[in-house]
């Protein structure tokens, strides 16, 4: 495998600081809660909660459904927050990248459940898919196109998430046909 430069780490902390104005501005509201889906989105989120001003405390969640070297996404498996307690009456989902969007669905349906008044949702990449994603974020940080990444907190075998920006996993071939 080999790994071709997408997005530097520059652009990325650029873009998380221009999204927490853009999230700032549109909630336009008091105190917000926050639920980093981990294990891919610790890096995101903890750049865009130091971003935030209005950050009454963060929550972790850990749905799974990529295993082992897989490229593809399996079953979901939700392993949510303990307890969401003295929660402020906006949460904000922070997820690494909307694919398929079953996980981010799952996360606003688990949170809506959970009571808060508004759930909204962040992702730092979304992928320009052939067929949509069953839910959209309202906030995005870049577009890219359909490939597989990693980076910045994404993994492939639990490889690669210490990256400082975000890359294309390719087959070695791939590289030598260009």
């Amino acid at each position: 495998m080999a790994l071709r430069n997408l997005i530097p780490k520059p652009a990325i902390q650029a873009r998380i600081k221009s999204m927490a104005r853009e999230i700032e501005q549109a909630l336009a509201l008091g105190e917000l809660d926050v639920l980093i889906l981990l294990k891919g989105a610790f890096l995101f989120g903890s750049d865009l909660v130091r971003n935030l001003e209005k950050v009454q405390s963060v929550h972790f969640a850990q749905p799974k459904s990529y295993r082992g070297d897989a490229k593809t996404a399996g079953q979901l498996e939700w392993h949510g927050p303990q307890s969401l307690e003295n929660k402020a009456p906006t949460i904000l989902i922070l997820d690494e990248i909307l694919d398929t969007g079953a996980t981010l669905a799952r996360a606003k349906k688990e949170m809506q459940s959970s009571g808060f008044d508004r759930v909204l949702t962040a992702v730092l990449l979304r992928k320009n898919r052939s067929e949509p994603p069953v839910i959209e974020a309202d906030f995005v940080g870049f577009e890219i196109p359909d490939h597989f990444v990693v980076g910045f907190g994404l993994d492939y075998g639990e490889k690669f998430r210490h990256l400082d920006g975000i890359f294309i996993l390719e087959p070695e071939e791939a590289l030598h046909d260009r």
